[in-house]
This record gives C-alpha cells, structure tokens and sequence, in this order.
C-alpha cells in the first residue's frame, strides 16, 4: 500500500522535470534567438571607422607614404578600379566558347548561369559585408576583394582547363562574384567619403568607371579569345586586372577625422520656407547669404543602418535597383 504514492509521487517528479527541462530548452531558444538578433542589429548600426593616431598620420601619404595624399586622387583610382571590375558584364562574350569547349551540345548552354550567380553572390556580399567594410580601411577591404577576384579568375582558368562546368560556377559564379562585391562596395564608399558635399557625383564617377570596363572589355576579350586559349584568357585577364587594381589601390585612403559631417542635414518643406524668410530678411540689410549656406546651420541627423532598414525610402530605392540593374 505504501509504494502506490510513492510511485504516483515519483511520476509527479519525473512529469515536473520534463515540464522545467522543455521550460528551459525554451528559455533558452529564446534567449539564444534574441540575442542573435542583438548582435545582427549591433552590426548593422555601427558602421564608423575609427583609426587610430598612428594610422590618421600615415593616412596623409598614399603609395607606400611617397606621395601626399589628394582629395581628387581617388577619383582616377576609383574610375580604373570600377573599369577593370566591370569585366564581369561583358560575361556574355565567353558564353559561345565555354558552351562549345564545356557542352557535348552548345546550344542547350550552361555558361550563362555563371553571370547569374556571380551577380547574385555580388548582391549578397555587398550587403552581408557592407558593415564591415564601411568600418575598415579601404586598402584593407579593398585588397581582400582584389584577391578574392583574381582568385576566381585563376579557378575559372583551372575549371576550363580540366574542363568542369560546376568548378567554374564556383570559380568565377561565387569567388570572383564574392571579391567582386567586397571590391565594388569598398570602392565606392573610399571614393564617396572624399567628397562629403558631392557624393552623388564622386560615386557615380567610379560607378561610369565600371560601365566602361563592360563596354571595353566586350572587345578585349574577343582579342584574347582570338590569339589564346580560354583557360590563358582568364589567367591573362585576371593578372593584368590584379596588376593594375593594386597599383590604383595604393592612392586610396579614407580622409582625415572631421572631413565628413556626423550625419546629414536633413531639410524638411518647414525648414525650407523658414529658410527662404531668413534668406529674403538678410537680404534686405544686404548681407551676402543663400539658402544653402543657411541650410549648412540646421543640425545634422544620424540614421544608424539597422534603422535605415526599416524606412520606406529604402526599400523603394532596393525595388528601383532590383528592378534595373
């Protein structure tokens, strides 16, 4: 008679651990999955480069402390950078010849995904590593995404030669398409932060750089096509490209502390109308001003990325983007 409770007060025991064991899987899922968020958010909103005095003074000097560094001279450096990273739009040149060298059958294709891919990966690590980028030196992102693209060019070279369609989708669809999108980001963001007043037009130098380099190299690689062999095109192209994307890298260094305002002066339809006042009321004790230097005066807004995410004008711009590029 005494082992009937027991054993009833056994199985409350045995119920009420497996009750606090899937309570605490749970608390601690939980915990895990908030804190993951955490970090993602953390990383998203912090993306301010702070060098060191050190690194601040050797800044000063580019091309291994030779030459004093230049506000315009990122622009040449970036424009050849986006050219030669801009051989990855004249893709469609190789699709014939990979076709006919890789496929038992040429037109049933294959080649053309590469390009697919290597945009998509593109996309991808721009976006992923944009954070890390914009809060390292541009050489040292910069370097890495050269690497990483003359990798994938020396891969698509070893993948034409053994003659294997899936070592190519990697070779140049994700490694080259990995270092393309560190590259082209870290580029555009070295070039753009020279020039904290004109940034629409230093970007979009560096980006006409990068449309040329496709226009241009539609008709190189038909050159080389022509005079060597595919897996010699690729190795060709790609040391030439690594050559000459290192020696313009060595110009590129990010400007000295308070070069850039912290943040942006947003000017709202109020403070527009309130501006214009002041504009005509200084006019009138002729005092030379305009609403652009009064608009300097308004304070500047920060927006952390993590929330940048979240506005509306943002994900129109991401639809505008995908829908063009």
């Amino acid at each position: 008679m005494r082992s009937l409770p027991q054993s009833r007060r056994m199985r409350e025991i045995a119920q009420e651990s497996a009750l606090f064991g899937r309570r605490s899987f749970q608390d601690h899922a939980t915990y895990a999955a908030r804190s993951l968020v955490g970090m993602v958010l953390d990383y998203f909103s912090h993306t301010e480069y702070h060098p060191s005095p050190h690194q601040v003074e050797k800044d000063r000097s580019v091309f291994f402390g030779l030459i004093r560094c230049r506000e315009w001279m990122v622009i040449p450096a970036g424009i050849i950078i986006q050219f030669c990273y801009g051989s990855v739009y004249a893709w469609s040149i190789f699709n014939a010849p990979i076709n006919s060298l890789l496929e038992p059958n040429p037109d049933k294709g294959g080649a053309e995904i590469t390009f697919y891919i290597a945009l998509g990966v593109l996309g991808f690590t721009g976006a992923l590593f944009g954070p890390w980028i914009e809060s390292s030196h541009p050489r040292k992102s910069g370097t890495i995404g050269i690497l990483v693209f003359y990798s994938g060019h020396l891969t698509t070279a070893l993948a034409l030669f053994v003659r294997m369609i899936s070592l190519l989708y990697f070779g140049y669809g994700f490694v080259a398409g990995f270092g393309l999108g560190i590259g082209y980001v870290s580029t555009i963001e070295a070039v753009s932060k020279w020039w904290p007043k004109a940034r629409g037009a230093a970007a979009g130098c560096a980006v006409m750089g990068f449309g040329g380099g496709a226009l241009a190299f539609s008709y190189i690689n038909k050159l080389l096509i022509q005079h060597t062999s595919l897996p010699s095109t690729f190795f060709i192209l790609g040391s030439v490209n690594f050559v000459v994307m290192m020696f313009c890298l060595q110009f590129i260094a990010p400007p000295p502390p308070g070069h850039n305002l912290d943040g942006i002066q947003m000017v709202t339809d109020k403070d527009r109308v309130r501006l214009r006042g002041e504009e005509s009321r200084m006019e009138e004790v002729n005092k030379s001003t305009n609403i652009h230097s009064l608009a300097a005066s308004l304070p500047a807004v920060k927006m952390p990325l993590a929330e940048a995410l979240k506005s509306r004008d943002f994900w129109l711009l991401y639809i505008a983007f995908m829908s063009n590029i």
